[in-house]
């Protein structure tokens, strides 16, 4: 009798790289916060997915595959595409208005943190590697490829891809 194990649970995302626009089903080890934030893990799973180009300057042209492992490194925003996954993930009830920005996007949302966070350092005080942003509204730093939903009600971004933050200026006056 052979061992079975029970399937995998996939998720369906969206996730813009520097590069590309990945749409499919990602499938992590365990938890998916947990395994995204796993340093060990560098490569993702990825069923049914479709690969377009993030930039309409590029040559590539969108293709499909069954499966593909894609660099977590390279992930810029995650974007779980079913509410029910959304509603599903434990985060810090806390938020707080930030403006991130990573090399290819500006993200504008609520970023979740601990209570005893401080915004000027909140980022390293997480020890996750993508952090959740609820009421995101993104805007490319360049021509896409095709059009980009500007707004999603929770967006996951790479701690590692943003290069610098801040609260927005309403913020700042306080």
């Amino acid at each position: 009798m052979a061992f079975q194990t029970a399937p995998r649970r996939q998720y369906p995302v969206r996730i813009f790289t520097s590069e590309l626009i990945l749409d499919g089903l990602l499938e992590p080890l365990g938890h998916l916060l947990d395994d995204l934030s796993d340093p060990s893990k560098s490569g993702f799973l990825l069923h049914q997915a479709q690969i377009r180009p993030l930039a309409a300057s590029s040559d590539l042209r969108p293709f499909g595959l069954q499966e593909v492992t894609a660099n977590k490194a390279d992930f810029h925003l995650v974007y779980l595409t079913d509410a029910h996954d959304r509603d599903g993930l434990n985060l810090m009830k806390r938020t707080e208005p930030v403006i991130a920005y990573t090399s290819r996007f500006v993200v504008r949302g609520r970023f979740h943190m601990g209570g005893e966070s401080r915004l000027r350092d909140f980022v390293d005080s997480l020890a996750g590697a993508f952090l959740p942003v609820s009421d995101a509204t993104i805007y490319p730093l360049f021509r896409p490829s095709m059009d980009i939903p500007k707004r999603y009600p929770l967006l996951l971004i790479n701690k590692r891809q943003m290069q610098l933050y801040h609260p927005p200026e309403s913020a700042q006056a306080e």
